[in-house]
């Protein structure tokens, strides 16, 4: 048996054995790449339905403290304020808890916890680990991982086995374009050929990114292929040591691995919320790179108006008005600012 024949036996075998995870994770990966639009679409309750002329939204202080109120959490960690003046504003109590409040009368709007959430993260679940229970995920990633390892091999032997055995202008157009008039069988072997050779790169980026979260050595391996060493286990990364250590991640270097430490330590990071500030950029609040004084001032009452003070405030900047955003994409007009006042 020859080489190619032995890899199109394998191809066809793999290709069998994994069809079903696959399409699983196929599907679900296609919807969970539309997560955040359609979590949008399932807190459309919780928008103001219309202001009054010439109203004005609450202060940020006001409204951490109604959802202070409302929460058993303890004190807010975050604030969010969307560039959408109708949208609620998002009150983050750490990981725990997640409050929508509208922005002008102060009421709670929900916890975000909708249905369309609830069965995106039953589509997460799926997708990750076959939805088994707890102690049987180290199993539902196995497999998935291993499909995915799987769908590896079939794009790259696919590719072998789609290279034509000798080059010419005809044989090379049957391959990678449609043809007519074939019976069932040569006409599903020529789609198969076209719609795989077509799909071949983004095929290959996504199944070789899936490959690296299923299993850290294939990351490795590209630290490897890039001269660099690849990051031990539980090594916080650069950003990590700034925001947890100080800025320049002096306070992991004197605590050192101890995170928890690190994480109930004030004066670790009392001296990046100095060095920040509250506002990027110019300190006029009319260019595109501050906030202002208002929001500066908001931020500063926010943190202080609860107790125990914020870890973040975000507020995000209109378009053509003195907020204007330098980034100009609607997901990337939010700026986080950090006060680290607890």
């Amino acid at each position: 048996m020859t080489l190619r024949r032995t890899i199109f036996w394998i191809h066809l075998g793999v290709g069998v054995s994994a069809a079903v995870v696959v399409l699983m994770m196929s599907v679900t990966g296609v919807v969970l790449t539309y997560e955040m639009q359609l979590n949008e679409w399932g807190r459309r309750g919780y928008r103001t339905m219309s202001a009054e002329p010439g109203a004005k939204p609450l202060a940020a202080d006001i409204l951490l403290e109604r959802a202070a109120t409302a929460s058993s959490e303890g004190a807010p960690s975050s604030l969010a304020l969307g560039a959408d003046p109708l949208a609620p504003a998002v009150v983050g109590f750490g990981r725990r808890q997640t409050l929508y409040v509208d922005r002008y009368t102060g009421e709670i709007r929900g916890d975000g916890d909708t249905r369309m959430r609830r069965f995106l993260r039953s589509v997460m679940y799926w997708h990750r680990w076959f939805a088994v229970s707890d102690d049987n995920r180290a199993i539902g990633r196995a497999v998935t991982g291993a499909a995915n390892l799987g769908f590896l091999f079939l794009v790259v032997s696919g590719f072998y086995l789609w290279w034509p055995r000798t080059w010419t202008r005809r044989l090379l157009r049957n391959v990678t374009w449609f043809r007519r008039g074939l019976g069932p069988k040569a006409r599903d072997f020529n789609w198969h050929n076209v719609i795989g050779f077509w799909l071949a790169v983004p095929l290959l980026i996504i199944v070789f990114s899936g490959a690296m979260i299923s299993y850290r050595w294939v990351g490795n391996l590209i630290h490897f292929a890039v001269g660099e060493t690849p990051p031990s286990r539980g090594t916080p990364s650069a950003t990590v040591r700034r925001s947890l250590g100080g800025c320049d991640g002096a306070g992991l270097d004197r605590i050192g691995p101890d995170l928890e430490a690190v994480l109930r330590s004030k004066s670790a990071r009392a001296g990046c919320a100095a060095n920040r500030g509250l506002a990027r950029g110019p300190a006029s609040g009319d260019g595109g790179g501050s906030l202002g004084t208002g929001a500066r001032e908001r931020a500063r009452g926010a943190g202080a108006g609860v107790e125990g003070g914020l870890t973040h405030v975000r507020t995000a900047r209109r378009p053509g008005n003195a907020h204007t955003s330098r980034y100009g994409h609607p997901t990337q007009q939010q700026e986080t600012l950090e006060t680290q006042g607890y």
